[in-house]
């Protein structure tokens, strides 16, 4: 153990911690940085020791126990029949006790719930209007899953009910399989039953698993991929030159990919981590990468325009943060914009006083300005034009940008954050949507009890309508996760899982250039979770 190194290390954790803590508190109560006083420095600075003393602490322990000292558990079950059968039978039991886990949420919400944007993605090939704001193979997946369900049971309700039968039952193998590379790593029956626990009684696990919605099957694919990249980085690329793992890496980076458009900027970052990492099978994943991009470009390409998919608005999404950060900076310092400036950002948005944009401007949602972005508008004048502005405006209201850029990611790093109440950061939605143009499914709960205790779950417990439970489900925990586990594994030098942490780190990026933090962008990260505090406790350092 490295003294000097664990000293670093815990203060550097600390100190994002603490300040994690004393500026979100601020931003959520005022929204504006300026509000920081004496006050909250101090408060900054004793959290700081106090943390950085607690995170001393567990890294001292867990180096103990990735030492090979094992906790009280391990040591008693060490030679007992139980875990010589889990040893032996360790997926199939895992598989098991997930699998009947999640039977009785999908009794709770029979047939399923069907919400967010499922039930208009039904409807677009229903009806032939098939649009590229949602992504349209992921459309086309649930349509032909709920289909066949329909011929099956007579009903779109029946539908539902397959697919979610379908996405448990992937589910349950998906979770049995990190499972039980947790287990074999760690060789800890300790870590085992937490790893188990979490995936098999989470309530957040519960409530995506019987929803419909495109992002529950997103982060599954995502996790595969994760699990079989963080494979590869540890066994140099030889567990890729496998045919299975080249088979299953080429299937889940196609839907990866197809399900949600910010994909593929998290795969340009993560590339060249993965052929530096993966030199067994650099060859293998240039053929597996150029595959699915010419497939991609294809099937974007020349398909949809045979299919005469409607192409959305998706630069709106994009400039969620741009267009943030003008209209804080208007609202505060729009006395002082050039005619230039003036001209420019109302050529893509509506003209109106500051007072206007006062009481369109939500800090913590940009959905609320960004539909009023005209993108015809916008690349009509130029993206790069644009941008100019937005960086000369940038460079002499710096604070006004930062302070912007905050309050809109407040969800994915504050734990106490509470949601705003509007109906598009909702927490879980446990309700079916009510689209206008949207198939639509009836629900007949069996179990009437435990779903009303899940409906409280997605609409109080987590947004803070309940006091002091709302950080029990925060999304931030699991960014604080992800922080302390990257200071732990570069406190003992471990690059080969800080290299595979790159891959749910530049998701990141790409979640936090988002509209709002939403707990469905981050469920991918957070399932990857237990896979790699599993890497950094195994019981040697990779060489």
């Amino acid at each position: 153990m490295n003294k000097n190194r664990l000293f670093i290390y815990s203060i550097l954790s600390a100190v994002l911690f603490s300040g994690f803590f004393v500026v979100g508190r601020i931003l959520q109560k005022y929204h504006y940085i300026s509000c920081l006083t004496i006050k909250d420095f101090l408060i900054f600075c004793l959290g700081t020791c106090f943390c950085a003393f607690g995170i001393m602490i567990l890294f001292m322990w867990l180096d103990r126990f990735s030492g090979g000292k094992k906790g009280y558990m391990d040591a008693v079950g060490a030679k007992s029949t139980l875990v010589i059968y889990l040893k032996k039978h360790v997926f199939f039991t895992s598989f098991l006790i997930v699998f009947i886990c999640y039977i009785p949420v999908f009794l709770a919400s029979f047939p399923g719930v069907f919400s967010y944007d499922a039930p208009h993605q039904v409807w677009q090939f229903v009806t032939g209007n098939i649009g590229n704001n949602q992504p349209v193979i992921s459309s086309a997946i649930i349509y032909g899953i709920m289909t066949v369900g329909k011929m099956i049971f007579g009903s779109w309700e029946g539908g539902v009910a397959f697919y979610i039968i379908l996405q448990i039952i992937f589910a349950s193998v998906t979770f049995s399989y990190i499972i039980t590379l947790i287990y074999r790593k760690t060789d800890s029956i300790l870590v085992y039953v937490i790893s188990l626990a979490f995936f098999a009684l989470h309530p957040i696990n519960h409530l995506f698993v019987v929803n419909c919605a495109k992002d529950v099957a997103y982060a599954y694919f995502t996790v595969w991929i994760i699990v079989i990249f963080g494979e590869g980085i540890y066994s140099d690329g030889m567990s890729l030159k496998k045919m299975k793992k080249s088979i299953l890496l080429t299937v889940f980076l196609f839907l990866f990919l197809f399900y949600r458009s910010n994909s593929v900027y998290a795969l340009i970052i993560f590339l060249p981590v993965a052929f530096i990492r993966c030199k067994y099978a650099r060859r293998r994943l240039v053929i597996i990468f150029s595959l699915v991009i010419c497939i991609y470009f294809l099937i974007t390409g020349p398909l949809y325009e045979h299919l005469g998919v409607i192409y959305g608005r998706s630069i709106n999404e994009m400039m969620s943060i741009p267009t943030q950060q003008i209209t804080n900076t208007y609202i505060k310092h729009g006395g002082d914009f050039t005619e230039e400036e003036k001209k420019v950002i109302f050529t893509v948005f509506p003209e109106g006083t500051r007072e206007d944009y006062q009481n369109m401007y939500k800090p913590e949602n940009s959905d609320m300005i960004r539909p009023y972005l005209d993108s015809k508008e916008l690349k009509k004048m130029g993206l790069g034009r644009f941008i100019k502005v937005w960086a000369q405006i940038g460079l002499k209201y710096p604070g006004s940008y930062i302070e912007a850029a905050l309050n809109n990611t407040r969800g994915y790093w504050y734990i106490f954050h509470e949601i705003s109440g509007e109906y598009s950061d909702r927490y879980i939605e446990y309700t079916n949507s009510n689209y206008k143009t949207g198939i639509h499914t009836k629900r007949y709960p069996l179990l009437k009890g435990l779903a009303e205790q899940y409906r409280k779950i997605g609409e109080e417990y987590s947004p803070g309508a309940v006091k002091g439970l709302c950080w029990l489900f925060s999304i931030a925990s699991t960014l604080h996760l992800y922080l302390l586990l990257i200071c732990y594994v570069c406190y003992r030098r471990d690059y080969k899982v800080l290299s595979a942490l790159v891959l749910p780190m530049s998701l990141y990026l790409t979640v936090l250039a988002g509209p709002l933090a939403l707990l469905r962008y981050v469920y991918p990260m957070m399932l990857g979770l237990p896979y790699f505090w599993g890497l950094a406790l195994k019981a040697e350092l990779p060489t």
